[in-house]
């Protein structure tokens, strides 16, 4: 009985020291990681630095860092990310933040003043976040004021349809140009709650109709990059090239993941389920092809890490043990303990990896999505 006993005790005491120590490597791991993103891409005064396109300053990088730091409770990361954008990027006449900002032809600030709405969506939700984080009312002000310009300059309502335009200069188009990957269902939820004066729900409906809508007409079976709807009789339709499945259409999955996990809304099964297409081919032959033309011939033989990444959560809905074998060869052998994974420079693709990961290595850390 004795014996017994020791033995299951030395069983236990491994079993919780294997599992304990995994999850304290995870947390190293995003915490290194994030170490490393701040000290490397984030100047002293909160501009976020893309080193291969010119050190140029974009909103979305200024939005990703917000939302890192908020995640990781780094309220002085935040801060001085958030005031950096606030006061070098934010436009005057609708509260929106230019989308591009770097060296000009004397000096340095905004290159391009037209807005992009993931940038925006991302920078109001993680206000609204942080105002309950930190207790702190100037956030969610700050975040209603947004709110404002969003609906008024970034919405537009088609056939009854309220759709999220990709920024605001879009509505002039007679084919308005559509990036499903900016559509954010939980943070029109979240809108939703501290915003009584517009219908946010409509923009979660559309977010569903409009993805669901193009798997179902693309053959692939895979979201679009792009797709475009004519102002005037709502009719849908793609490019030969801007409607394949690349590397913004990845961030759909993750995106509509984080609604399916919190709001357990039934519509995102369609786009989710896609990731069977990824699991498929891996049991196949171990590859993990990244981008698809729209008949589903592999658009390139691109093994894009941040892709998989972004990919891996959605993945491990349906098939726990391919994603454990994808994620250990295609995402861990490549983290470097310095902490970053495959390109030390690549701004972008350390941002899908790390989001990926947060996702992947624990899906409780979802919750700080929630409002």
């Amino acid at each position: 009985m004795y014996k017994y006993m020791a033995s299951t005790l030395i069983f236990l005491i491994l079993f919780y020291s294997i599992n304990i120590s995994a999850c304290l490597s995870s947390k190293v791991i995003l915490n290194d990681s994030w170490n490393y993103y701040k000290n490397t891409f984030i100047s002293d005064d909160g501009r976020v630095m893309d080193y291969e396109a010119g050190h140029i300053t974009t909103s979305e990088a200024q939005a990703y860092a917000m939302r890192r730091a908020l995640i990781m409770k780094d309220k002085k990361t935040f801060d001085s990310v958030y005031n950096w954008t606030k006061y070098n990027l934010r436009r005057k006449d609708d509260n929106l933040f230019a989308w591009k900002w770097g060296q000009r032809t004397i000096g340095y600030g905004i290159i391009d003043d037209n807005n992009a709405s993931d940038a925006d969506v991302e920078i109001a939700s993680a206000l609204i976040k942080a105002s309950g984080l930190w207790h702190q009312k100037n956030y969610l002000d700050d975040a209603k004021e947004i709110l404002q310009g969003i609906w008024n300059n970034e919405t537009i309502e088609i056939k009854g349809l309220r759709i999220l335009l990709s920024g605001h200069y879009q509505r002039y188009n007679e084919n308005i140009a559509i990036n499903p990957s900016y559509f954010m269902p939980n943070s029109f939820r979240i809108f939703a709650k501290v915003d009584k004066s517009h219908d946010w729900q409509k923009l979660v409906d559309s977010s569903y109709k409009l993805v669901n809508y193009c798997i179902d007409n693309i053959d692939s079976g895979l979201p679009p990059d792009w797709f475009y709807i004519n102002k005037n009789t709502g009719k849908i339709f793609f490019d030969s090239e801007k409607s394949d499945f690349s590397y913004d259409a990845v961030r759909i999955f993750y995106r509509f993941y984080i609604d399916y996990k919190l709001n357990k809304d039934k519509r995102a099964e369609k786009l989710l389920s896609k990731s069977n297409l990824f699991i498929n081919r891996w049991k196949k032959d171990g590859k993990f092809y990244t981008n698809y033309k729209q008949n589903g011939e592999i658009k390139d033989k691109v093994e894009a890490i941040g892709s998989i990444a972004m990919l891996l959560p959605a993945i491990k809905l349906y098939n726990k043990e391919a994603a454990r074998e994808i994620y250990k060869d295609r995402i861990e052998k490549f983290y470097n303990k310095a902490g970053y994974w495959y390109n030390p420079t690549d701004y972008y693709a350390q941002n899908l990896i790390w989001f990926g990961n947060w996702l992947y290595l624990d899906e409780e850390n979802i919750k700080a999505f929630k409002y």
